[in-house]
């Protein structure tokens, strides 16, 4: 159904479009002619009309009728209202993938609880509409939830797939390739097919401390997808400081040689260097080495 805007004019129009017949019935045309050629002795009377005034070109009075309905119809301004569904406003069908750190510097005190409470934050903000996957990295990526398993999962037993979440994640003792898992996983979520909705977004969220160690140049050499939103999350230690090491083998006789760094914010200079074999046995007594903030010492 239509309405009007200014329903004022759309009455005028209406009366004004019953003008013309009125003055039309109204009018009083003499009922009949006789033409002289001579009229000097005639005396001159009124002519002699009909009572009754019948409509004349009717077509033409239909055509004024309906100009001057135009008009006010016109000037009414009619509408019609038509209701559009809206989805929900809170991560409407969005695709979002999370993409955690779990190198060896996310081991410190303090970090875990902090990724924990991140993971339900982004939980939060994804509606029953949206899709989530859960993905860990490394040296390489290992997927703790996949967006299909999130699909097929009603929304009343999705909690269930959290908690299995947040109990898998554990740092390893392992470097990180934080470049590479954020390309892989931008493009994944880039490529797949009706993963959101008409008004949702994809985005990938990384959780991750940012340690000098991140290997981040691959993002100069990559591209990212432009329908790929980044959303960053930095964790930190409830206390500063970070230590690594890396190996090393002498070209000449193959020896290894370890290579000990310590952050530039580290408080704490004196580290305690203890070697396993690969059972996780320890194999020797411990070394003490003493490095200094921002520095590096090697040890043959």
């Amino acid at each position: 159904m239509f309405e009007l805007l200014a329903p004022v004019f759309a009455v005028a129009g209406g009366l004004l479009a019953g003008v013309p017949l009125v003055l039309h019935m109204f009018r009083r045309s003499p009922a009949l002619r006789m033409p002289f050629s001579v009229v000097r002795f005639l005396i001159p009377t009124l002519p002699t009309t009909t009572k009754r005034a019948s409509i004349e070109h009717w077509p033409l009075m239909l055509l004024r009728i309906l100009a001057l309905a135009l008009i006010g119809l016109a000037f009414a301004r009619p509408f019609q209202r038509l209701t559009i569904a809206r989805a929900a406003e809170s991560g409407s069908a969005d695709r979002i993938a999370v993409l955690i750190d779990a190198s060896a510097s996310m081991r410190r005190d303090g970090i875990r609880d902090s990724v924990l409470k991140e993971i339900d934050n982004v939980v939060a903000s994804v509606n029953d509409e949206g899709t989530l996957s859960i993905s860990v990295f490394s040296e390489s990526t290992r997927s703790l939830l996949t967006a299909a398993e999130w699909r097929q999962t009603e929304p009343a037993s999705r909690d269930a797939l959290v908690t299995r979440v947040r109990e898998a994640y554990d740092a390893d003792w392992l470097s990180t390739q934080t470049a590479t898992a954020m390309l892989a996983t931008a493009d994944e979520v880039a490529r797949e097919e009706g993963a959101a909705g008409p008004d949702g977004e994809r985005r990938v969220v990384l959780i991750t401390d940012f340690q000098e160690g991140s290997q981040l140049d691959g993002l100069r050499a990559g591209t990212w997808p432009d329908s790929v939103k980044l959303d960053l999350r930095i964790v930190s230690p409830t206390e500063s400081g970070n230590a690594g090491i890396s190996l090393m083998e002498e070209s000449r006789t193959g020896k290894l040689r370890v290579r000990v760094s310590n952050s530039g914010d580290a408080a704490v200079t004196k580290l305690q260097l203890s070697p396993f074999d690969s059972q996780g046995a320890p194999v020797g007594d411990a070394i003490t080495i003493d490095v200094g903030g921002g520095q590096r010492r090697t040890i043959s």
